[in-house]
């Protein structure tokens, strides 16, 4: 009855409900990223290319789509051409400039404007759909929060935490167009941390960020999802230019050093932790400090969600297929 096509690590909880409650659901795994990938967190029925997944037979009663990856992208785009309903997960997030995030940006204004359901994380990205006169009927959008909310909570296993005895700092870094600044995002991150703060350099596998960097800090292999949630959650801040990051520091309330020039996150900024630092060295390295400062316990924490957008989701699904 559903196709999901996931690209975040919350994709599992809202599968393993829906399976709970008797959905037929066929996960397919592109293997886009195979090293960020684990069966163990969320089993795929199959893998590979998606087209004889979508003309399958029978077809699919529901395609859901996650992101905005290029894998969501066409995806969407072939259950667009078979005639398919899509129910597209994180509707609504935007920059509205397409250098930025390049190419996401564009790939999720496309999926929205051939999207049939359009799940939105915020009231921020419902506006913004009505906005772009998306909506064909009252029931095509709703609210229902992030996915991502439960699932890093789940895995953190804590809704609040303290500062770590030792602090230290994260850092997450892949952003095509800041290539050309990972270096001075990097200094910059060691100009602020001294010697009184260490950090944790989590090397993306793209290796754009590593073959920039020069001054001698040291990375790591990503971490799976279980264990990434456990470091963020003790960190005393992360720096970062990943969206889907800064909604997770703000869940677990962790300050977020955005190292990108905007953000499609501009909910969290101030009141969620999040500060927009740009990619110079003294700005990274000021919005570092300014990070360590902050009282973690005055971060708003649910503005992605409550932790029941798996519950509102799967709802939804069943009402849509029923």
């Amino acid at each position: 009855d559903l196709h999901s096509f996931p690209t975040r690590r919350s994709s599992d909880l809202v599968v393993r409900l829906a399976k709970s409650r008797g959905l037929n659901v066929h996960v397919h795994c592109t293997m886009q990223s195979p090293d960020l990938v684990d069966q163990a967190i969320l089993p795929w029925d199959s893998e590979g290319s998606l087209l004889p997944i979508i003309h399958s037979n029978p077809r699919p009663r529901l395609v859901v789509v996650q992101g905005d990856t290029r894998t969501a992208f066409e995806a969407a785009v072939m259950a667009y051409e078979l005639g398919l309903p899509i129910f597209y997960v994180e509707s609504g997030i935007r920059t509205y400039d397409l250098a930025s995030p390049w190419p996401e940006e564009g790939y999720r204004q496309m999926i929205s404007r051939i999207a049939t359901y359009h799940a939105c994380t915020t009231q921020q990205n419902l506006k913004l759909l009505d906005g772009e006169g998306l909506f064909r009927r009252f029931d095509d959008s709703r609210i229902t929060g992030s996915p991502i909310v439960e699932s890093v909570r789940e895995r953190s296993k804590v809704a609040l935490t303290k500062a770590p005895a030792i602090p230290y700092v994260v850092v997450t870094l892949h952003r095509r167009e800041n290539r050309g600044h990972f270096a001075d995002i990097l200094n910059g991150v060691s100009d602020a941390i001294g010697k009184e703060v260490a950090y944790s350099w989590f090397a993306h596998p793209n290796g754009w960020a590593v073959q920039e960097c020069d001054n001698g800090m040291n990375h790591q292999s990503p971490l799976n999802a279980v264990d990434f949630a456990a470091v963020l959650r003790d960190a005393a801040c992360v720096v970062t230019d990943s969206g889907g990051v800064q909604e997770e520091s703000c869940c677990v309330g962790t300050p977020a050093v955005v190292a990108r020039s905007t953000t499609d996150r501009p909910e969290s900024l101030g009141k969620g932790g999040a500060i927009l630092a740009g990619t110079s060295r003294e700005g990274v390295a000021k919005a570092i400090r300014e990070a360590l400062q902050m009282d973690r316990y005055a971060i708003q924490r649910d503005i992605f969600g409550d932790g029941k957008a798996s519950e509102r989701i799967v709802d939804w699904w069943e009402s849509i297929i029923s």
